[in-house]
């Protein structure tokens, strides 16, 4: 199983590459005798960039949204803005995100402020290790806008100039920090990407409950033990989940569904034998007292457990 990674897909690059260029030789052939207006002194190179967070309501991003669900979680425990932001940004979305504005500055008239304003955007998610995803104020957009979502409030692009101020207000001192502290900015994902991890011992977790997991592994059966211990290392180190009192069901989900999917490029064996260990680690933390008797993801309950190991009793 391939832990680390994912396997570029020539073929649908190649295609989504050509048709990009169909379209751009097309819409130049359209636009050949428009001139759209110029940018030529700093001023106004600032008042556009103002204009960066209206892109969130351009009609090719208008349904796009972080992960509502997640979302109300993390507020449910009392997390900060930044925090929850950081978290939210996940390669799923900011792929997606990059996608679309590359449709976006496609469709524009070459040259002109949207067209601009979706190549820097596009720019800044590409060069993520120089400048960091929290620091670009389109994602503080997307951010208000799915959070007025969630609280049952849809927001309308008229309200988001007010937003982002009242945004920036709350956040001041972080802000402040931050701007003295640029790692601070690094979304938690990139920092344990980039942080060489010696110690195979995840963090999340205490010696002595390692200690204890591992004599639990133990008892099973050689090859089975020996599987269990690569699907924890995957999800332990790989995905590197938040300490064990925040997580939550959608975690799980996210972590089962998309990112051992996208990452791991998992056969049917493998599937199952994740999902067993998963409900192994859960049962062994419960009999612990450490997870709640109702901590149960929905992707996980999807069919049950059929190997003999999996029956076992945890120590």
């Amino acid at each position: 199983m391939a832990k680390k990674g994912k396997t570029k897909k020539s073929g649908m690059e190649k295609r989504r590459h050509d048709k990009r260029h169909r379209k751009m030789v097309k819409r130049k052939k359209l636009m050949i005798h428009r001139s759209p207006a110029q940018i030529t002194s700093p001023h106004q190179l600032e008042k556009l960039l103002k204009t960066l967070p209206n892109l969130a309501f351009d009609p090719m991003l208008q349904d796009l949204y972080l992960d509502e669900k997640m979302m109300q979680e993390l507020i449910d425990q009392g997390l900060e803005e930044p925090q929850i932001l950081s978290r939210l940004l996940t390669p799923e979305f900011l792929e997606e995100l990059g996608r679309r504005l590359e449709d976006v500055e496609d469709s524009a008239v070459p040259q002109s402020p949207k067209a601009l304003l979706a190549k820097a955007s596009r720019h800044q998610l590409e060069h993520s290790e120089e400048i960091p995803h929290l620091s670009n104020p389109l994602l503080f957009a997307f951010f208000l806008k799915t959070r007025a979502m969630v609280e049952g409030n849809p927001m309308k692009l008229a309200d988001l100039a007010s937003a982002i101020r009242d945004f920036e207000e709350r956040n001041a001192d972080w802000i402040a920090e931050a701007s003295e502290n640029p790692e601070l900015l690094k979304n938690e994902v990139e920092e344990e990407i980039e942080t060489p991890k010696e110690d195979l011992e995840p963090a999340v977790f205490s010696d002595e409950i390692m200690q204890d997991l591992e004599k639990d592994l133990e008892g099973l059966s050689q090859q089975r033990a020996d599987r269990m211990r690569e699907d924890l290392e995957l999800f332990l180190e790989d995905f590197g989940p938040p300490p064990l009192e925040q997580w939550t069901s959608s975690m799980v989900d996210q972590f089962f569904l998309e990112w051992f999917v996208e990452h791991a490029n998992p056969t049917d064996e493998d599937r199952l034998s994740m999902r067993e260990t998963m409900l192994h680690l859960f049962k062994f933390l419960r009999v612990r007292k450490m997870l709640g008797e109702d901590f149960s993801p929905g992707s996980l309950q999807e069919s049950e457990p059929t190997s003999p190991e999996s029956q076992r009793t945890v120590a």
